[in-house]
């Protein structure tokens, strides 16, 4: 096979003058010829020629230069031209290297991946190293990995990672550097809180702290799903509010809420929620009761504190069985949407359902998760234009632990993981668009 070098070259035609006075400048002629060698100068018309067009300038030029017979090495290629007088150019050359790149073998067949494994500095063997879950298929194995770093010294590192295949062949060893100065370590656990020992509530008026209205229950470091009757005797009609503490040495926060206090409840709700679909808000809410009922008025807010109308429904009036109820407010506002309904009654009375809390946010591309760390729920808000179908959940290992159906077309989606154990998982969002992987940490 000829092995040749492409060279560019540019070239004038020059003339030599004698000295000391300069004869009147000669047309240029043109030129005719340009030939080349290698190293050794075999002397004017002897080297490789390549025919011009006529002209007095080269620019730019590409030709082939034959190497054949040239050793493999260092060596240096010179160019000269000659003119229509018969007149040779001085010689440029250029310095090359006559490196013989050995041909590549075809490509055998892919065969399927079966492990994945990483390490960290020093290699501790095949099969030895931390492995990785495997994606749903080969094509996938570009898609971003999550590694924990926990246990790892401040500073730089190399971190490695390798495959191997159905016939149990390791791929090569592809690595990178990271430095894990600024990695800020989880705090430790807090030590174990003490048991809640009282509890106590008033209504409207403070009497101070161990004064208020004891409530019996056993002692615990959580107390969750308690319920307590409390008497209203004495208490006037009308709105109030409920306050209620727990001593754990100290005192907790007082938690209050509002009520009003009537000798018949004009409604008894069932549930209120809502979500954020089609770039609407859909409240929906049900009644279990309903006496002497007017009308229900949906508020909205977008700081929680100052609502106004939205839109109002009829109430059934006097029901003893369950009535459900639906409002679409067709202009959320961009970013956190406060919702709230007022049931009023015929007399004038009225009462407040809970805040619903719905996030319109339309011009969002990316997937968010929140809250992370999470402990009991995980909100999934979908990117503009993004349905989300399904979502998996895998510890580091690569166990699913995890995994729920979603309906598409929504914006916010709410996972229970209170099942889950604590520790840190990677999450799985797939789409119409593909496969979204965030790592979450379970509190």
């Amino acid at each position: 096979m000829k092995r040749v070098l492409s060279i560019v070259v540019v070239l004038l035609s020059l003339r030599a003058a004698a000295q000391p006075a300069y004869p009147a400048q000669q047309p240029v002629p043109n030129l005719k010829t340009l030939e080349y060698f290698v190293d050794k100068d075999p002397g004017f018309g002897n080297g490789h020629p390549i025919p011009l067009s006529a002209s007095t300038n080269l620019s730019s030029l590409q030709f082939q230069a034959d190497l054949t017979g040239v050793a493999p090495g260092f060596h240096r290629l010179y160019v000269r031209t000659l003119d229509t007088d018969n007149k040779w150019s001085l010689h440029n050359w250029t310095f090359f290297d006559n490196y013989v790149l050995p041909p590549y073998p075809a490509a055998s067949s892919t065969f399927n991946i079966t492990a994945v494994e990483y390490y960290f500095d020093n290699d501790p063997g095949y099969g030895n190293a931390t492995p990785l879950p495997l994606p749903p298929s080969n094509d996938q194995v570009t898609k971003p990995l999550v590694v924990n770093v926990s246990g790892l010294s401040p500073g730089v590192h190399k971190i490695f990672i390798r495959a191997k295949d159905e016939n149990g062949k390791w791929s090569l060893v592809n690595f990178g550097q990271f430095d894990n100065t600024a990695a800020v370590p989880y705090p430790s656990a807090p030590a174990q809180a003490p048991p809640i020992g009282e509890m106590e509530y008033y209504i409207d008026t403070d009497p101070g702290f161990g004064n208020g209205n004891k409530i019996t229950f056993t002692a615990g470091t959580d107390i969750t799903n308690f319920s307590v009757d409390i008497p209203l005797s004495g208490v006037s009609q009308g709105p109030h509010t409920f306050h209620i503490r727990s001593r754990q040495n100290p005192w907790s926060l007082t938690a209050f809420v509002p009520f009003i206090y009537s000798s018949t409840l004009p409604v008894t709700w069932l549930y209120v929620k809502g979500e954020m679909k089609t770039d609407k808000a859909y409240i929906d809410w049900a009644t279990a009761n309903e006496e002497d009922a007017d009308k229900f008025i949906v508020e909205h807010s977008t700081d929680g504190r100052q609502f106004v109308t939205a839109g109002e429904v009829k109430a059934a009036g006097n029901s003893s069985t369950t009535k459900k109820y639906q409002f679409i407010h067709s202009s959320p506002a961009r970013g956190m949407n406060y919702y709230r309904i007022k049931q009023i009654d015929k007399n004038g009375t009225f009462t407040y359902s809970k805040a619903l809390h719905l996030l319109y946010h339309p011009d969002r591309k990316e997937l968010l998760v929140a809250p992370n760390p999470a402990t009991d729920q995980v909100y999934v808000i979908s990117g503009s234009g993004r349905n989300v179908t399904r979502a998996e959940m895998f510890d580091m290992s690569g166990k699913q632990v995890f995994t729920k159906q979603l309906n598409a077309g929504q914006q916010v989606y709410s996972l229970d993981i209170s099942s889950v154990q604590k520790g840190i998982y990677l999450l799985k969002l797939y789409d119409d668009t593909g496969v979204t992987t965030q790592r979450i940490m379970k509190q």
